[in-house]
């Protein structure tokens, strides 16, 4: 009788066994990133996030396809335009409850680690290290949609 070769069954090993645990880390990771762009990047400006600033805004109940009063709100050179389907007002409503801060690195962490989820589903190793592409970093700095659409 010969040994049966051992054979690689995807999901077995690393984190597979913790479900929780890595979109655990990755929202940390991503948390941790956004308030370290909002603080030291950024300098607690809002103006610095101009996508997610406009979400923000959105939030507030108010005329939200206006962009003459998106842009008062958000007090930034140029026309700022919230350009999203209704339904999107569901995700923007509760942020824009929270203080700044608060929303724009629970919007990161969350975009990120539903992006990672994502991608964690075509690769099941590393997953976590699609956070380090330049164009996630730039997405997530700047609070773009892209990660959560993505997701």
């Amino acid at each position: 009788m010969s040994a049966q070769p051992a054979t690689f069954k995807a999901g077995t090993g690393g984190l597979a066994h913790r479900r929780w645990l890595r979109p655990l880390l990755v929202f940390l990771a991503a948390f941790a990133f956004a308030w370290w762009f909002l603080l030291v990047r950024a300098s607690g400006s809002i103006e610095n996030t101009p996508d997610f600033s406009i979400f923000y805004a959105a939030g507030t109940p108010g005329p939200v396809y206006d962009a003459r009063w998106i842009g008062d709100l958000v007090k930034t050179p140029g026309v700022r335009l919230f350009a999203y389907p209704p339904p999107f007002l569901l995700i923007c409503r509760p942020l824009a409850l929270l203080p700044f801060g608060w929303a724009y690195g629970l919007w990161v962490a969350g975009s990120a680690t539903l992006f990672v989820e994502a991608t964690g589903e075509l690769v099941d190793r590393g997953a976590w290290l699609v956070l380090l592409n330049p164009m996630v970093l730039l997405s997530a700095a700047l609070g773009q949609a892209a990660l959560f659409i993505c997701g």
